[in-house]
């Protein structure tokens, strides 16, 4: 007789239930003082997805969620893949035709409002007869139902899941080169990339970890399936800020938290920064953007019993394929392994590929292509943009990069944020890590400028710390010792604020190409 091969479903909500069997008690879930166990959290989630079932979702049915992060916005998340619906976080920092835009395309069955929403709920319920539900009740009962009353009408239902290659959410993704696209995520993706995270040492059965980055963020989000299936405890802020993120972690005891680099600068350039503040801190995640040397050694002399690891992804990706653990930031590899996003995880593979997608050797610079169980299912009706973006069986990521010897990943660049000047390729990131070097600079952006000469000019925009000055001839001075001559900026332009982002943390550098003056 032959053994069952029959193999469970992956399946996000299977977190909850194995956590429920094992430290059904311990809290899962906290925003402020309130704190909801495992068993209660998982009975929240059964019964809002009974009630969003008796509304009239199917499943493959889209439920949009737009408000601040919560701990009611993580029952959504959940109680809607318990109903076996798609949730699709919408991106409260956008206009409000921006968003009634997306929630036109996505066909939303149940829209999920939170207090600060600009949206207009006649436009909302006119377009597409979408069931409003108002998460904190600050609406006129006429106009959306309140959640706890949404809640009450529901009734405790048995996981509808569909699990495996099954779409679980839409992520957006973050648009700086034109209209956001709909990235369809399975729940074998997200499952898959939560499983390989229990590698890293932050993610454990006591973990107290802090959210701050908005859940419209795949990089957010993954956090909280991570969590959860590490049977951990979830606390959430509902927008960074920086000294509430310092109280929150003393008051609250976190243990791991996920930030950015514009993040990591705030904290270590704020003059009440407190060492014994962060005591209870044992880990630091970051990525999402890159993050120069100068700023990962200060941070790593400030808190230096700390462990930091990066990952490298992106929403497409569910989001990581590479991760660069504690042990390679150590200080006596001198910077060399700190500048990479570390090694290509278990479960993903990587090539360096040509303009022709042909492999290319170790240290050479090309396209970062990524295939394995974590690529998406495809952009949300936008066969043609998929089947670019997937061709050949690997995810083209845009990134130009190299492996070393090791197999640590090096990004150099967005390939449209290469600069061709006189014939020479520039990468933008290089000459960016070399002025953030500066003692007066705090940050920067290499751009290229149409030139008549060289066809493209590197041009730098420079932000001073507060209270120090910088000139031209020191950057160029600085520059001419670290940098080739065809890569040092030809023409500099200097700012007094940090430069504007993208709602994903990137900085706009299609905005700085329109507007510079250089």
């Amino acid at each position: 007789m032959e053994a069952d091969r029959t193999f469970p479903m992956l399946c996000l909500t299977q977190s909850i239930k194995r956590a429920v069997r094992l430290f059904g008690a311990a809290p899962a879930l906290s925003y402020g003082d309130h704190v909801s166990t495992w068993n209660e959290f998982a009975q929240r989630v059964a019964k809002l997805a009974g009630a969003m079932r008796s509304a009239g979702l199917k499943v493959g049915d889209r439920v949009g969620v737009l408000d601040h992060n919560s701990d009611r916005y993580i029952e959504i998340l959940y109680a809607v893949f318990w109903a076996g619906g798609i949730v699709v976080p919408l991106n409260y920092r956008l206009t409000a035709s921006e968003i009634n835009r997306q929630i036109d395309e996505f066909g939303l069955k149940i829209i999920f409002l939170g207090a600060e929403s600009l949206i207009s709920l006649d436009r909302i319920t006119a377009a597409n007869h979408a069931k409003v539900i108002d998460i904190w009740g600050a609406r006129p009962s006429d106009l959306a139902l309140a959640y706890t009353q949404f809640l009450d009408q529901g009734e405790e239902i048995d996981d509808a899941s569909p699990g495996n290659d099954a779409t679980a959410a839409i992520f957006l993704t973050s648009g700086t080169t034109g209209a956001s696209k709909g990235v369809m995520l399975s729940h074998s993706n997200l499952y898959i990339n939560a499983a390989i995270m229990q590698s890293v040492p932050a993610y454990h059965r006591h973990t107290v970890h802090l959210t701050m980055a908005p859940f419209f963020h795949i990089a957010a989000a993954s956090r909280i399936f991570t969590v959860a299936m590490a049977g951990g405890h979830h606390h959430v802020m509902a927008k960074f800020d920086m000294e509430e993120m310092r109280r929150q972690i003393a008051k609250y005891r976190i243990t791991s938290i996920q930030m950015v680099p514009t993040m990591i600068a705030r904290l270590l350039d704020s003059e009440s920064f407190n060492q014994q503040e962060l005591s209870s801190l044992t880990d630091i995640g970051y990525g999402s953007a890159p993050i120069h040397d100068k700023l990962l050694r200060a941070l790593q002399e400030r808190l230096p019993s700390v462990r930091l690891t990066q990952h490298y992804g992106m929403t497409e990706l569910s989001p990581a394929v590479t991760a660069l653990m504690p042990e390679d930031h150590r200080i006596t590899d001198q910077g060399c392994r700190r500048q990479s996003v570390g090694r290509v995880l278990p479960t993903a593979e990587i090539m360096i590929a040509d303009a022709d997608d042909r492999e290319l050797a170790r240290g050479e610079v090309g396209e970062i292509l990524a295939r394995g169980p974590m690529v998406m299912k495809g952009y949300w009706n936008r066969p043609q943009d998929t089947a670019t973006a997937l061709r050949g069986g690997w995810m083209h990521t845009g990134d130009v990069g190299y492996l070393d010897d090791e197999g640590y990943l090096y990004v150099v660049d967005r390939i449209k944020d290469m600069i061709i000047s006189g014939g020479e390729n520039i990468y933008s990131l290089e000459v960016e890590n070399v002025l953030n070097l500066h003692p007066a600079v705090i940050e920067s952006a290499v751009v290229g400028l149409s030139d008549p000469e060289w066809g493209e000019r590197v041009h730098a925009v420079v932000v001073c710390r507060e209270g120090m000055e910088v000139s031209e001839k020191s950057l160029r001075d600085h520059c001419r010792g670290l940098l080739a001559g065809y890569k040092r900026p030809k023409t500099y332009e200097f700012r007094t604020e940090l430069l504007s982002r993208s709602t994903y943390g990137k900085i706009m550098k299609g905005d700085l190409r329109r507007s510079s003056v250089g």
